[in-house]
C-alpha cells in the first residue's frame, strides 16, 4: 500500500456517518459522461477536499444497524457515522445481517483440484489454484447456489498452465470492508491475461490484450449451467429454471482501449453450451486503437445490486451508454461523471443533524503533472432527473453553475471530497438529483482514472433538546448514570464575552459537546478535567446546550457544573490628594486587571494593571468630574472576566457613604422599609423604557443585598408603584409597567410577606394609577387622586380587603406625596404663591373628619417639584425630587420646620428613598452620561433621639423624667416628646410648674408646642441653664394610661444652630 494510500485510510476512519432509532438507507448512483465539446459551466472552488476529516475514534460497529450496503459505527465523541458503499456489504442469514468476506481462501486438494473460495459468502465462487492444460481443458471459474451451478472453461488448445495470483486486500482501518477481490492468469494465452474481480454476487471477466497481432484474437468459453436454461437478449444471456426464474445473467461485453475508448461492437455466439467473442474488426483494426484494449464482461446473480453505476459516453459515441466502464474518467470538457445519493432527504428525523458528509473517491493514476500542481475537480448539485442506464452525453441532466465544493488529486490513493453542506441541502427539502464532478478547464488535455466504488461517509448526531435541564451557574448538578454511553441534555445561559469553566467530576469517563439553538456543535471535549472527564473554558453568547455522554459500560454518579473562571472583584476606592485610588483582592487565575474610567461623554481611560491597586490621576477635563470606575479581570485577552460593579468617585462636600450597589441596576423604582431591611421592587432597567419585575432586599445590618420572589402581576414590568409596609407584609398599589409613553397602568393590588417570601393578591383598585399618593391610617388606606376626578379620596379596607365608596374631598390634584406618623396623615401639597412659582408645604390630613389642619410653614428652600419619595425618622419627613437632585429636603412636624440634607456624591433623578433606623438610603436612579445606575448612598442622622417602650394599662398614671448631661455650654436644644395617643394621655405639660409657667420659660426650659390629644410636646432647652458632668433631671411629665397595651414613647433633640 502506498503512503498516499494509507493516509487516505486513516482519513476514512475519521469518517463517521450514523442514524437515530430508524434504518439508515443511503444509496449511490454513478456515473460519467465524456464528450469532445467543453463544457462552459465553470468550476468554481468553494471547498478543498480534506486530509483530515474528524479527530474522533470509532468506539464500536452499531451492528443492530447494518444494512446490505451500510454499516454504523459509534463515535468517541458521541457522534456516528454511517458508511454507504458501493456494493453489498452484508448479507441476510436468519433474520440477521452478517458481514460478507470475499477474500479468496486456499482449499488443498490433489494438484489439479486446488482451488480458492471465497471465505464468507452466500454465493460460493471457486476459482481454479492453477490452469493446467492435459488433454482437455478443465473449469476455471464456477459460481453455485442452492445447487444451481455456473461454471466457466476457456477453450484454446494454445492456453498454457499458469498459476492464479490473488490479490486479498487487507482491513487497514474498521470501516475498510472486503468485498473486491482479485483473480489473475498471466500469460493464460500468448500476449493475454484473463482476470477476474471477485464481488459478493458478481464476477467480472477481462481479457487483456498486451499488444496488436496480425490476427483479431477471438475467445471462446464453455459454459456449463447444469439444469438451467439459456436465452439470449440484447447482447446478454440469462440463465433460468424451468419457471423462468433468472439465477445467472452474462452483461454486455465491452471493449475499452488504453485510451478509454470503449465499444458494444463485438460478434457474440452462443451455441451448445460454448459462447464465443469475436471484436469488431474495424474497430480493432482503426490506427486510433492504442493498447492494451481489454475485452470485458460480468456475471451477475439473481441478488445482485449495486448501489453504484457507471456510465460514459465518449467522442465519437454521443448516444452511446456503457453501464459498467473500467473507470469513472474525468477530463475537462470530455468526460463528466455523475453520482447520486439516494433515499437521504427520507431522513426527516428533526433532531439528526449532519455533521459532515464527504464522498470518497480512488484515483487509479498518478497523473504526472509537476511538483505542486493538482487535478482540480468542483462538484455541483445536479438539477434534472437522471439514470445511469441511460445517460450519455446527449442525454445528460444539466447541474449548477457554482461548484459546491472542490477535490483535488494528483498521486494514485484516496481522496475526499466534503461535501457537507451539498447534502445538508438534500437533508433540508432540496430535490437530491445527484452531483457532477466536472474536471476545471486548466487541466488541459490531463484526465483522472477514478475507481468504480466511491462511497458516502457521513458522520451525524442525534440531538434531542427536548427534556433538556437549567443549568444554573454556581449550583451543581448530580446526575445517576444507569445505562452504557447515556446521555443527558443540558441547557444554560450566560452573560456573553465572560469566560465560565464548564465541567464534570466522576470516576466515570465523561465527555462533553456543546450546541447552538439550531442544534450546530461548536464544541467537544472529552478529556481535559479531571480523571478521564471533560471541562470547557470559555465565552458564550446566547442559550447554549450541553449534551453530557458517558463513556463504558460503568454506572455511578457525575456532578456537572457551570461557573465564571474568574470571581467579580470587590472594588473599594478613596479619595487621594491628586486622584482616586482602587485597591481590591487578587482574583484567580487571572494574570491581569483592566481598568476602565468612564467619564459623562464616555471612556475617559483604559489601562491594564498587573497588581491589585491602582491611582487614578484626575485631570484638567476630568477634576471636579463624576468618573466611574471598573475592574475586569482576565487571563489573556480571549478568557476574560466579569468587571466589577461600578464605583464612582466621591465628592468632597458630601456627608453620604457609598452602601453596597443593588444586584441590579433601576431607576423609578419602589421601595419599602421593614425590619430594619429595605425592599426595592422593579423600576426601569438599563435597557430603556422597559421595567422590572424583580425585587432586592437590603439587610442593613450585614450590608448585603438579595433577592426576593418576583412580583406575580401579569405585567412585563412594574415602575413607580406605592409600597406600604403595613403589619407583616407589604402592600404594594398600582404603578405602571414601564417607562415609555404607551405604559399600562396596572389596577392590581398585592400584599408580600416578608417572613414567607410569598405574595398575596388583593382586591384591584377602581381604576389603574400610576405615582400613587397613598398613606395608612387605623386599617384603612387613603389614597389621593392626583388626574381625572381631583376631588375624591379613595378608601381601601385592609380588614375586608374592599374598596369603599369614594370620598368626595376637596381638591387633591397639588398633592404630592403623603406619609403616616403616629398614625396621622400627613400630605405634601404645591401651590401658587402670589403668581410666582409654586411653593410646598406640608398639611394634616384628618380622615375621621375628612378635613385639613392648618397648613404647615412654606418650604423655603425648595420649589414645587416632584418630590414622590419619602421617608420618615422621628417625626421628620425626609423627601427626594424624582427630578434631577443632589439632596433631600427635611420637615419636622412637630416643629414645623424646613431644612436639608448634605449633598449626594452623585446628581440623579428618578432615584428610590427610604429609612431604617437612624439613616436614610438613596437607591438607584438615573445618573446623567452613566444611565441607570446601581449606587446606594447612605446618610446617619445624629443619635439624638431615644425610644422607649411600657406597658400601659388603663387608669394607671406614669411620668416621663427628662433628664440631660454633659450639654455643652451655650448649646440650644430643641427637644421633640410623643406618646401614643392611643394608649396614653399628657395629664399636665409638667409636674414642676404650670402650663403658663412653662411657655414662658423656666430654669432654661421652654414648653413651645404642646398638642395633648395628638401625643406631641416640643420643648426647647438652653444649655446656659446646666452644665457639668452629672445627670439632671430637667422636667417630669405626668402621663396616664387610657388604653391596654405597648406603647411607645420617644424622644428627639434637634441642635439650634
Amino acid at each position: 500500500m502506498t503512503k498516499e494510500e494509507r493516509k487516505g485510510k486513516r482519513r476514512c476512519e475519521r469518517l463517521v456517518l450514523v442514524w437515530a432509532s430508524f434504518a439508515l438507507a443511503v444509496g449511490l448512483l454513478v456515473a460519467a459522461i465524456c464528450t469532445k465539446q467543453v463544457n462552459n459551466m465553470a468550476a468554481e472552488q468553494t471547498n478543498q477536499g480534506k486530509e483530515v476529516i474528524n479527530q474522533a475514534s470509532i468506539d464500536y460497529e452499531i451492528t443492530e444497524k447494518r444494512g446490505r450496503f451500510t454499516k454504523q459505527f459509534a463515535l468517541s465523541d458521541g457522534t456516528f457515522l454511517a458508511v454507504s458503499y458501493s456494493m453489498p456489504v452484508h448479507e441476510k442469514k436468519k433474520g440477521k445481517w452478517s458481514e460478507l468476506d470475499t477474500t479468496m481462501k486456499k482449499v488443498i486438494r490433489k494438484k489439479a483440484k486446488t482451488y480458492y473460495r471465497t471465505k464468507r459468502t452466500d454465493l460460493a465462487i471457486h476459482m481454479k489454484a492453477q490452469n493446467l492444460y492435459k488433454k482437455k481443458p478443465q473449469k476455471l471459474v464456477s459460481l453455485s447456489r442452492d445447487k444451481k451451478v455456473l461454471s466457466l472453461t476457456l477453450l484454446n488448445k494454445k492456453q498454457r498452465n499458469v498459476k492464479a495470483v490473488v490479490s486479498n486486500p487487507k482491513k487497514s482501518e474498521t470501516t475498510d470492508v472486503l468485498n473486491e477481490n482479485k483473480v489473475r492468469y498471466s500469460g493464460i494465452l500468448k500476449n493475454i491475461n484473463l482476470i477476474y474481480d471477485i464481488y459478493p454476487e458478481r464476477i467480472t471477466e477481462r481479457v487483456v490484450v498486451k499488444k496488436k497481432a496480425k490476427k483479431i484474437p477471438s475467445f471462446t468459453f464453455r459454459l456449463d449451467v447444469g439444469k438451467l436454461k439459456t436465452k439470449e437478449k440484447n447482447g446478454r444471456l440469462f440463465f433460468t429454471t424451468k419457471k423462468g426464474k433468472v439465477k445467472y445473467k452474462r452483461l454486455k461485453t465491452i471493449l475499452t482501449d488504453a485510451k478509454g475508448v470503449s465499444t458494444t461492437k463485438a460478434k457474440i455466439t452462443y451455441n451448445k453450451k460454448k459462447l464465443t467473442v469475436k471484436p469488431d474488426k474495424a474497430w480493432w483494426s482503426s490506427k486510433k486503437r492504442k493498447f492494451p484494449i481489454t475485452i470485458r464482461t460480468s456475471y451477475v446473480t439473481e441478488k445482485h445490486e449495486r448501489e453504484v453505476q457507471v456510465g460514459a459516453s465518449y467522442a465519437g459515441s454521443s448516444d452511446s451508454n456503457f453501464t459498467y466502464d473500467t473507470a469513472l474518467l474525468s477530463k475537462a470538457g470530455t468526460c463528466t461523471p455523475f453520482i447520486k445519493m439516494t433515499y437521504l432527504t427520507e431522513l426527516s428525523n428533526p433532531n439528526v443533524r449532519i455533521r459532515e458528509a464527504n464522498l470518497h473517491l480512488k484515483n487509479e493514476q498518478t497523473l504526472k503533472m509537476g511538483a505542486g500542481n493538482t487535478f482540480n475537480m468542483s462538484i455541483h448539485r445536479v438539477t434534472e432527473k437522471w439514470k445511469g442506464g441511460t445517460l450519455s452525453y446527449q442525454n445528460r441532466p444539466k447541474y449548477e453553475k457554482e461548484a459546491s465544493a472542490t477535490c483535488l488529486v494528483s498521486k494514485r490513493g484516496r481522496y475526499t471530497c466534503d461535501i457537507t453542506e451539498l447534502v445538508k441541502q438534500w437533508y433540508q427539502g432540496v430535490p437530491n438529483e445527484g452531483m457532477a464532478l466536472v474536471a476545471d478547464n486548466t487541466n488541459g488535455s490531463y484526465q483522472a482514472r477514478l475507481g468504480r466504488n466511491p462511497y458516502i461517509a457521513l458522520r451525524y448526531e442525534i440531538v434531542g433538546f427536548d427534556g433538556a435541564v437549567r443549568l444554573t451557574e454556581n449550583q451543581e448538578i448530580t446526575r445517576d448514570v444507569v445505562s452504557d454511553r447515556q446521555e443527558n441534555y443540558y441547557f444554560f445561559d450566560t452573560k456573553p464575552g465572560i469566560a465560565y469553566d464548564l465541567y464534570t467530576t466522576s470516576d466515570l469517563d465523561t465527555q462533553g459537546t456543546l450546541y447552538h439553538e439550531n442544534k450546530e456543535r461548536f464544541g467537544f471535549d472529552d478529556n481535559s478535567g479531571v480523571g478521564n472527564n471533560f471541562a470547557f473554558v470559555g465565552s458564550y453568547n446566547g442559550r447554549k446546550f450541553l449534551k453530557v455522554m458517558t463513556k463504558g459500560t460503568g454506572t455511578g454518579q457525575y456532578k456537572l457544573m457551570l461557573k465564571k473562571r474568574f470571581e467579580v472583584p470587590v472594588v473599594k476606592g478613596e479619595q487621594t490628594a491628586d486622584g482616586y485610588r482602587l485597591t481590591w483582592e487578587e482574583v484567580k487565575p487571572a494574570k491581569e486587571y483592566v481598568i476602565t474610567v468612564t467619564g459623562e461623554n464616555g471612556v475617559v481611560e483604559t489601562t491594564v494593571a498587573q497588581g491589585t491597586a491602582y491611582e487614578y490621576i484626575y485631570t484638567e477635563k476630568t477634576r471636579g468630574k463624576i468618573l466611574a470606575f471598573t475592574v475586569t479581570p482576565r487571563e489573556n485577552e480571549s478568557l476574560v472576566g466579569e468587571p466589577s460593579l461600578r464605583i464612582f468617585n466621591t465628592n468632597p462636600s458630601s456627608e453620604w457613604n457609598y452602601e453596597t450597589p443593588l444586584k441590579t441596576a433601576r431607576a423609578s423604582a419602589s421601595a419599602a422599609s421593614f425590619n430594619k431591611k429595605i425592599y426595592v421592587l422593579g423600576g426601569e432597567s438599563e435597557e430603556k423604557g422597559t421595567a422590572l419585575k424583580s425585587m432586592e432586599v437590603y439587610d442593613t445590618k450585614m450590608g448585603t443585598w438579595s433577592k426576593a420572589t418576583d412580583y406575580p402581576g401579569n405585567v412585563t414590568g412594574i415602575c413607580h408603584a406605592k409600597m406600604l409596609p403595613i403589619g407583616e407584609e407589604i402592600y404594594v398599589f398600582g404603578g405602571q409597567t414601564d417607562t415609555t409613553a404607551n405604559a399600562v397602568l396596572i389596577r392590581e393590588v398585592y400584599a408580600y410577606s416578608p417572613k414567607k417570601d410569598t405574595w398575596t393578591k388583593k382586591a384591584d383598585m377602581p381604576d389603574g394609577r400610576t405615582g400613587v399618593v397613598a398613606a395608612k391610617y387605623k386599617s384603612k388606606v387613603y389614597m389621593f387622586s392626583k388626574i381625572g376626578t381631583t376631588k375624591r379620596i379613595d378608601c381601601y379596607n385592609l380588614k375586608t380587603d374592599t374598596w369603599e365608596e369614594p370620598i368626595v374631598s376637596a381638591d387633591t390634584s397639588c398633592i404630592i406625596n403623603a406619609v403616616t406618623i403616629n398614625n396621622r396623615i400627613f400630605l405634601l401639597q404645591s401651590k401658587a404663591s402670589d403668581g410666582l412659582e409654586e411653593e410646598i408645604y406640608v398639611q394634616e390630613y384628618l380622615p375621621e373628619e375628612n378635613d385639613y389642619e392648618e397648613p404647615g410653614k412654606n418650604c423655603p428652600i425648595a420649589g414645587a417639584g416632584r418630590y414622590t419619595q419619602a421617608c420618615v425618622i422621628d417625626g421628620t419627613i425626609y423627601f427626594a425630587s424624582t427630578g434631577r437632585t443632589d439632596h433631600v429636603i427635611e420637615y419636622d412636624v412637630y416643629r414645623d420646620e424646613w431644612s436639608k440634607t448634605s449633598v449626594f456624591h452623585l446628581e440623579k433623578e428618578d432615584s428610590a428613598l427610604q429609612a431604617a433606623g437612624d439613616t436614610i438610603y438613596n437607591i438607584g436612579g438615573l445618573v446623567r452620561g452613566f444611565g441607570v445606575v446601581d449606587v446606594v448612598e447612605s446618610f446617619k442622622l445624629p443619635e439624638l433621639a431615644v425610644k422607649k417602650t411600657l406597658e400601659a394599662i388603663k387608669g394607671e398614671s406614669y411620668e416621663l423624667q427628662l433628664a440631660a448631661g454633659n450639654m455643652p455650654e451655650n448649646a440650644v436644644y430643641t427637644v421633640t416628646i410623643t406618646i401614643d395617643p392611643e394608649l396614653l394621655a399628657f395629664r399636665l405639660p409638667s409636674s414642676f410648674v404650670s402650663e403658663e409657667e412653662f411657655r414662658e420659660g423656666k430654669n432654661g426650659i421652654q414648653l413651645i408646642r404642646y398638642e395633648p390629644d395628638k401625643g406631641v410636646m416640643v420643648l426647647r432647652i438652653d444649655g446656659k441653664m446646666e452644665t457639668g458632668t452629672d445627670t439632671l433631671v430637667l422636667q417630669s411629665i405626668p402621663v396616664d394610661g387610657i388604653g391596654n397595651g405597648i406603647a411607645g414613647v420617644s424622644m428627639k433633640a434637634d441642635k439650634e444652630d
